[in-house]
């Protein structure tokens, strides 16, 4: 037993150590398209089953939504994300046990703790920098976003108290944020995902700021079309 736990004891601090290192790595070479990456794996991460029984899928899954995001975040050309993305995959591959079955809730955990701890300063100056460079009608739209969705979780929890009162089986929190559209972890409740619907949103901040919301729409067309 003893032999055990100085194993596993062992690992645990072998996979804490690889983790910091190359987020320590990426972040003194200000490598934000790369952390994105990291951030965006891992809030995409499934449940246990849900990864064993679908890893590959899940990995072609998750390198499209990092593309995708990539290129519309910073403009990156193809091969640009290519390069990123193979960086983030050796990575991983460095780390064979990483995510099995033993240690999964540990290292999903682990993954997540050193990106908030490491990062989360980091970019929060970074953003600061950006704001000072946009424009006002931008500065009204962040404002607006950054003081208006802790409102409406507020009362998207508070109608779902009402609901269960009705019918005591209800237990989404989340399902009256129609102006969103939201993720949550099955097994904590939290919201892992969630993004602006800005058609919704327009007819809410006009009257406010007597300003036109910018609204940015694609079309994405099915690759078997």
């Amino acid at each position: 037993m003893l032999c055990a736990i100085s194993f596993g004891a062992l690992g645990d601090n072998y996979m804490k150590e690889k983790i910091e290192n190359f987020v320590d790595g990426v972040i003194k070479k200000n490598d934000f398209e790369l952390l994105d990456i990291l951030w965006t794996f891992s809030y995409s991460i499934p449940s246990m089953s849900g990864y064993h029984k679908n890893k590959e899928s899940f990995k072609k899954w998750s390198g499209v939504v990092c593309e995708r995001n990539l290129q519309k975040k910073y403009n990156l050309k193809l091969i640009e994300v290519k390069e990123k993305m193979m960086i983030f995959v050796d990575f991983l591959d460095s780390m064979p046990n990483f995510l099995s079955k033993e240690t999964f809730n540990e290292d999903d955990k682990l993954l997540r703790e050193v990106l908030v701890n490491k990062s989360s300063k980091f970019l929060v100056q970074n953003i600061k920098y950006k704001i000072q460079d946009l424009s006002d009608l931008d500065k009204k739209i962040l404002s607006f976003v950054l003081n208006y969705i802790p409102v409406r979780i507020q009362d998207s929890i508070k109608e779902a108290e009402k609901e269960k009162q009705k019918n005591p089986n209800y237990g989404d929190k989340y399902g009256f944020l129609f102006d969103f559209q939201v993720i949550t972890n099955r097994e904590t409740g939290d919201i892992v995902y969630f993004e602006i619907d800005p058609e919704k949103w327009t007819y809410i901040f006009n009257p406010l700021f007597n300003e036109e919301l910018k609204e940015q729409r694609f079309k994405t067309k099915s690759r078997s079309a």
